[in-house]
């Protein structure tokens, strides 16, 4: 997974992240999403399948932010 759920407390409190998805499996699925969503806008110009490869401070920030930024909205809208 290219996120992690800790992650997502670099836009959000983790406790509010708690109190809203109620379970891990509801955050997990709400950053696979994300990345499936920035995926399908990205594939067609850039390699974003290599970049989600990446792993720690070797991926792109901005990259790391619009999953985030999704997911996070996902996580809000469970």
């Amino acid at each position: 997974m290219y996120l992690q759920p800790e992650d997502l407390e670099r836009g959000a409190r983790g406790e509010h992240i708690a109190v809203v998805t109620r379970n891990i499996d509801n955050v997990r699925q709400a950053i696979a999403e994300a990345q499936a969503e920035v995926e399908s806008y990205l594939t067609a110009r850039y390699d974003i399948r290599a970049e989600f490869a990446q792993s720690g401070d070797s991926r792109l920030p901005m990259v790391v932010k619009l999953v985030r930024d999704i997911a996070l909205y996902n996580c809000f809208n469970i």
